[in-house]
């Protein structure tokens, strides 16, 4: 039943009286022969659904429904699962339908199926034929025949378990895929995965199982298809004794036993693959961790991003086991050729653009070495757990402080119990008086004072509040303390930022429509200027090439070989108007040339790139910019 016929089917329904061929086809806007044969089809379904529903014909009275009121209730069940669908959920259907069909799918088949025009389809047949070179797959029509999708069973299932991205509203939602399938095979495998997931301590993430379950759906479907996946090397079940192996054996049994199929030794050895490869959240007592390969990575990775952001990485022990679990199932994923979309890709590059950059760059340089191509999915994950990290080690970074009281000692240490116990993060060095604080001042580091009176001091800053420690001094001291972290942040931000940016590199009003050549242009901005070395210009072309560098809100930031930089610098771009960069339109883009040692110096460059997402006007106001020198002035601000 097309969504015309559905349509045809609620005007009857939600009609007391007798509907006129003539109106419902005005209504529908179609011939009176199409509503008539519709009435036919509709009558053919209604018989196979078993729905007691009969559709009366009086001529000079017109077409109405006769049902009792059980087979209206199920008419009314009946429809809402098939009818009303937005332009995304059939954008989703139809790529599913293309992908499970075992012959081609004819365009007036899909035009009546979905109730759209010849020039929708096309349109639609488009978006997908882009998605699916993703998976290097291609979709072909032929003409008389109809749209077939070539490319092996592998790939074909590749893209089946990921249709949720190829629309932004069905992004995020797996339902968009469930909902293809039977909801009572959905039920039955989801419960049997979390029954084994518990029997056998998998651990396994939510998302883990949920992909798990949409690979055994997919995998029932297409076998009952006879679309068997073509596997190298299968391997015989009652040799393996893993519980990756044990548990795909007890799930096969349950699927083989209710659904009446036999799954080939190549399904089996597929599946184990993707056990294997699922997301877990913890390690479980047997997972092989000691890999020299997997370890040795993890290593080279956490002692890079320590050297580059000089934080100590190597010492959080939560950060190296989290790595290690989620690198066990990376390897394995790349190994078996398992791509996994990461739904939050978009968010973290547009969040944490400065972890993004950092780790792209060093899965680039670690790649020689170990041979793992981590695609810009692997990579937003890795961000999460340095970015958990970070925070984690932030956290526990102290001001030094010392308090100046002209009120003796025993009102000095009293005030400084107060303050430690306010304060966590605050070490207290000592007390002192006014006169001896310079001395104290050249021996000891001090971030701020604490003062009970005034002092002739700008630098370290202080705050003065009274010895008594009062509600209005609580009060004053949070409001410093507040304000000198957010300034010498800003400080830090603004110094690094000068360094690297300057008004020389800053293009306006660039007039490109390609990314490649927005790239080229300010690659060779710099070369011209001695900034790299003339290779760079095919490093960058090569990155980009690879996966688009957008970061969101509007902003790309496409970089190089660090090795092949002479001196650090950023080119930007302000587009003349948007162009197409991956996905997205972009106004803003921003070339990184650092070189390895000058790492540490974008952190406030990237913070600055991060915070235009929460001040779309500061964004505006550099998109209209009409100078250099205002453009640099703004982006400080």
């Amino acid at each position: 039943m097309n969504l015309r016929q559905r349509d045809l089917l609620c005007i009857l329904l939600k009609n007391e009286k007798a509907t006129q061929i003539q109106e419902a086809a005005e209504e529908l806007k179609c011939s009176e022969k199409t509503v008539r044969n519709d009435l036919k089809e509709i009558e053919k379904e209604l018989q196979e659904e078993n729905i007691q529903v009969s559709i009366l014909r009086k001529p000079g009275v017109g077409i109405s429904l006769e049902a009792s009121k059980s087979g209206r209730l199920k008419l009314m069940q009946f429809l809402p699962g098939n009818y009303d669908k937005t332009q995304d959920e059939y954008i989703v259907e139809i790529a599913f339908e293309l992908l499970t069909s075992t012959k081609p799918v004819p365009f007036q088949h899909l035009s009546e199926t979905y109730y759209i025009s010849r020039n929708i389809v096309k349109h639609v047949l488009e978006q997908i034929k882009s998605w699916l070179k993703n998976y290097h797959l291609e979709l072909i029509s032929k003409p008389g025949m109809g749209n077939v999708i070539n490319g092996t069973e592998e790939n074909k299932r590749n893209a089946l378990v990921n249709l949720s991205e190829l629309t932004p509203s069905a992004h995020l939602q797996k339902n968009a895929i469930l909902d293809l399938f039977p909801a009572s095979e959905v039920t039955a495998i989801r419960k049997w995965l979390v029954d084994l997931d518990e029997e056998f301590t998998m651990f396994f993430s939510d998302d883990g199982v949920e992909s798990l379950l949409i690979h055994a759906l997919v995998m029932l479907k297409r076998i009952r298809q006879q679309s068997i996946i073509d596997m190298k090397h299968s391997m015989e079940r009652e040799k393996q004794q893993t519980k990756e192996h044990q548990m795909a054996e007890r799930l096969f049994e349950k699927m083989e036993a209710v659904f009446g199929v036999r799954f080939p030794e190549e399904e089996f050895t597929y599946f184990v693959w993707h056990i294997i490869g699922a997301k877990k959240y913890q390690a479980s007592s047997e997972m092989f961790l000691a890999d020299e390969h997997l370890m040795s990575f993890t290593n080279a990775l956490v002692q890079e991003m320590s050297q580059r952001t000089e934080l100590h990485f190597e010492q959080d022990d939560a950060l190296i086991e989290g790595l290690n679990i989620h690198m066990h199932s990376v390897i394995n994923r790349m190994e078996h050729n398992m791509p996994i979309s990461n739904p939050l890709l978009y968010d973290i590059k547009q969040k944490y653009p400065y972890l993004f950059y950092l780790l792209t760059s060093i899965a680039d340089d670690l790649y020689q070495t170990f041979l793992l191509n981590l695609s810009d999915d692997e990579i937003a994950y890795l961000v999460l757990h340095f970015q958990a990290s970070m925070e984690r080690i932030l956290a526990e970074n102290r001001y030094y402080v010392v308090i100046v009281c002209h009120m003796g000692i025993g009102m000095s240490n009293l005030l400084q119990a107060k303050l430690e116990r306010m304060y966590a993060d605050m070490t207290i060095l000592g007390c002192t008086s006014k006169k001896e604080l310079s001395s104290f001042l050249q021996e000891q580091h001090v971030d701020f004072i604490i003062s009970t009176l005034p002092l002739k001091i700008e630098n370290p800053p202080h705050v003065i509040i009274s010895a008594m420690m009062e509600e209005r001094d609580k009060q004053k001291l949070q409001q410093f303390f507040t304000k000198f972290k957010s300034f010498q942040k800003k400080e830090q931000t603004d110094t690094d930022t000068k360094q690297i940016i300057d008004s020389d590199f800053i293009f306006l009003n660039v007039d490109l429509e390609h990314r490649y050549e927005v790239t080229e242009y300010l690659a060779k901005q710099i070369i011209e200027k001695g900034m790299a070395e003339q290779s760079y210009l095919h490093s960058t072309l090569v990155r980009e090439k690879s996966t688009p560098t957008l970061i969101g809100a509007g902003m790309a930031m496409p970089h190089g070989n660090p090795e092949l930089v002479n001196q650090t610098c950023i080119a930007i771009a302000q587009m003349k108007k948007p162009i197409m960069w991956g996905d997205e339109m972009v106004s803003l883009v921003f070339l990184l040339a650092v070189r390895e040692e000058d790492r540490q110096m974008t952190k406030g460059f990237m913070h600055k790139i991060a915070s235009f997402s929460k001040h779309p006007l500061q964004y505006r106001a550099l998109t209209g910019a009409q100078t250099e020198e205002e453009f640099l002035s703004l982006f400080l601000k």
